[in-house]
């Protein structure tokens, strides 16, 4: 099936969305054929399953000769279905998600976007919604949407932050996923994830055992795309256009008899 070429596909997602966490970042992956991107990183998919399902037995096999069946139990009802995770680098497939990243920026063309907003620097802003910084980066992401082409919006079917009667929205068609089944998805929490973590190196944040497992693949990100990942930059190459931009709020402003006004995003364009 031939994919219209005025038509681009944008996947969405995040790697957490936890108030604990200083930084949030929503991240958006735009595409023009799906077909050809699965098959180019199929392999190295296969490969970091292969080395899970490994690891799984091998687990199952050391409980299986201490006899620990009712651990075999557990383990079997706490059943995940596989899928490529920021979080599932560690130091034994870190070499797999490198392979993962330079075929990627080898053979695949795309778009990437970063939205990052630091919690601690917006701390004035209330909001009870839980999804509102998803919605403030879909409201920023759109503004600057080619006009020329259709956009297909892919986010990860648990995310209910899209206000279908959104005006912002009504030109665009929304197709929501489920992120364990979606290469395209799981690409985006990979990257998200990495540049996140390059954020919080920025901001004098120390490093977790965890994230310091996860470095090699954010070395070679960053030597793929030939910068240092920070708060606000644009890098374009061949056949990759990959942007970050940390967005902040400006301050509410009291008005006469009392009346405030709401947060608005403070757009500073590279």
């Amino acid at each position: 099936m031939s994919v219209d070429k005025n038509t681009k596909f944008i996947f969405i997602d995040e790697p957490v969305n936890k108030n604990s966490e200083r930084s949030f970042a929503c991240g958006f992956l735009e595409i023009e054929d799906p077909k050809d991107f699965m098959l180019i990183i199929r392999r190295v998919y296969d490969q970091i399953f292969n080395l899970s399902l490994r690891k799984k037995q091998k687990r199952i096999d050391d409980l299986s000769f201490n006899k620990k069946y009712n651990e075999i139990v557990n383990l079997s009802k706490s059943f995940n279905q596989f899928e490529l995770k920021y979080y599932s680098i560690n130091k034994e497939n870190s070499n797999l998600y490198r392979d993962f990243v330079n075929i990627l920026f080898k053979k695949v063309k795309f778009n990437y976007t970063a939205l990052i907003i630091d919690r601690k620097e917006n701390s004035h802003v209330k909001n009870n919604d839980p999804y509102f910084l998803h919605k403030e980066c879909l409201s920023f992401f759109t503004k600057y949407l080619n006009k020329d082409y259709k956009h297909i919006f892919i986010p990860d079917y648990s995310e209910a932050f899209f206000d279908w009667e959104d005006n912002s929205l009504l030109n665009h068609k929304i197709l929501p996923l489920d992120s364990r089944g979606t290469v395209f998805l799981q690409t985006v929490d990979i990257i998200t994830g990495l540049v996140l973590q390059s954020f919080k190196y920025s901001l004098n944040i120390k490093p977790t055992n965890s994230e310091k497992n996860r470095e090699k693949v954010l070395e070679l990100l960053e030597n793929k795309i030939k910068s240092k990942i920070y708060g606000d930059m644009s890098v374009n190459l061949d056949n990759i256009s990959f942007y970050c931009k940390n967005i902040n709020f400006k301050p509410k402003q009291k008005r006469r008899h009392g009346q405030e006004t709401q947060p608005s995003l403070l757009a500073y364009i590279l």
